[in-house]
């Protein structure tokens, strides 16, 4: 087993760009805590997580040394704390504040080495958005130090939660890992958020009639609705599990199976924003199955944002069985605020009826 493994789990429940993170160190995952005597894991933004490694991971791999070496404690986390209680002279109770330029440039010169240190190694310094511990990565020699630490320091004012009753399962520890596992670990996290945001893009994102791309579905609007036990229930009878119906944004062309299900239930459910939702899941080359149900959605939808995630998912799925429909769609004026998807997609149809409308629109 490995001494170190970060696991991400996709979780939009709520929002599109929610995960549980699972930090996996020495067979315990030190992300799971206690809260009102229930264990638990938290829920939430993870691109921060992202970034920190996606910047420093370089910087954790190099054998850099904390400012201050005259100073140590028995972990980083307390030798951090020396650091500030010998050299962070303004942080004390009877410190007067000076604030002349000369003294300011001194607080810097003590203080910026210091935190640009923290600021590549130092994981809770990249964002408070999860409840995670506070963790410190280092390397030395051949390994990674992985220091982490769930104590609020009231003195320094740091590693506070939001919720003070969280209780981690595994308050601190250190632990050392072969550095190129660490390394190796570290991308494969990077390549799976890169993976889901991949096609996260490719679902939500269309084309403006100005060419400029725009984040076409509110990524925080995902609400529950009463079919949805019901519909994980039929989607769990042919081999999918999931935590939610807003999963589905990660299906791709090997899911089609999936496909007459949701067609089911674009029947099923009246609210048009959870349709809206079900519109952008079948935005995958392909579906043409699909296709049928989305045509008459389209021209029954009572709202442009729902016929905007039509639109989107009939120009993705790529079905030359239907190129009339589309062209109708594109021609007719009452649906110029809504069919720009379609219409810049047009052209991937080698058609001469496409040339026609396109010449056309030209002269008018």
């Amino acid at each position: 087993m490995k001494n170190f493994k970060l696991k991400p789990i996709y979780y939009p429940k709520g929002s599109y760009l929610n995960y549980i993170l699972e930090i996996w160190v020495d067979g315990v995952n030190i992300s799971q805590f206690y809260e009102d005597n229930k264990l638990r894991i938290d829920v939430g933004y993870i691109f921060h997580i992202y970034n920190f490694f996606d910047n420093y991971l370089e910087d954790i791999m190099k054998e850099e040394v904390l400012p201050y070496e005259d100073v140590e404690g028995k972990t980083i986390f307390e030798t951090i704390d020396n650091i500030k209680e010998k050299y962070f002279y303004w942080l004390k109770d009877d410190y007067e504040d000076d604030e002349s330029d000369e003294e300011i440039e001194k607080i810097i010169s003590i203080s910026e080495p210091f935190f640009d240190w923290q600021r590549a190694h130092r994981l809770l310094l990249s964002g408070p958005f999860l409840h995670i511990p506070d963790i410190i990565f280092r390397r030395i020699g051949d390994k990674i130090e992985i220091s982490w630490n769930t104590i609020w320091d009231i003195t320094y004012q740091q590693r506070k939660y939001e919720n003070e009753n969280i209780k981690f399962i595994s308050t601190k520890g250190v632990s050392y890992i072969d550095a190129d596992e660490f390394f190796l670990e570290i991308k494969k996290f990077l390549k799976k958020i890169d993976d889901i945001s991949k096609i996260q893009n490719e679902k939500f994102r269309v084309v403006e009639e100005t060419g400029k791309l725009v984040y076409s579905k509110d990524p925080y609007n995902n609400i529950e609705f009463k079919e949805e036990k019901e519909f994980l229930q039929d989607l769990e009878k042919i081999g999918y599990t999931f935590f939610t119906i807003y999963e589905l944004v990660l299906i791709t062309e090997k899911d089609k199976k999936i496909v007459p299900i949701i067609l089911k239930y674009l029947s099923k459910i009246e609210d048009e924003n959870i349709k809206t939702h079900l519109a952008y899941f079948l935005a995958v080359k392909n579906y043409k199955e699909a296709s049928e149900k989305l045509i008459k959605e389209f021209y029954n939808a009572k709202t442009n944002e729902y016929r905007i995630a039509l639109s989107k998912a009939l120009s993705t799925i790529y079905n030359k069985d239907i190129l009339n429909e589309l062209l109708e769609m594109a021609e007719n004026k009452e649906y110029k605020d809504v069919n720009f998807p379609i219409i810049l997609t047009l052209n991937k149809y080698r058609d001469k009826r496409v040339k026609i409308f396109f010449e056309k629109n030209r002269m008018e």
